[in-house]
């Protein structure tokens, strides 16, 4: 795209969205690349809480499934306790 030296680019309405016009093009680019990094950025942010919450809900299912096979087990050696008569 050709974009002439002597073209104002001050007075594009970037607000309305692109514009047809050549130096609108450049600012317009500008402005989405800033919004695309405010977006990278607040993902990265939610990332990084999930992943932390993420950690501290498998460390808490490992804790819970050896409780579960310690009394699971517990039961089983009762259980054959009783019924041998031990």
């Amino acid at each position: 795209m050709f974009v002439r030296p002597h073209t104002p680019i001050v007075d594009c309405p970037l607000a309305h969205g692109p514009s047809p016009r050549p130096s609108c093009a450049l600012p317009f680019l500008f402005l989405q690349v800033a919004r695309s990094v405010e977006f990278v950025q607040s993902g990265v942010t939610h990332l990084q809480s999930a992943k932390a919450t993420q950690r501290k809900t498998r460390k808490w299912m490992c804790c819970a499934l050896i409780l579960g096979i310690i009394i699971i087990i517990a039961v089983v050696i009762a259980t054959v306790g009783v019924v041998h008569g031990f």
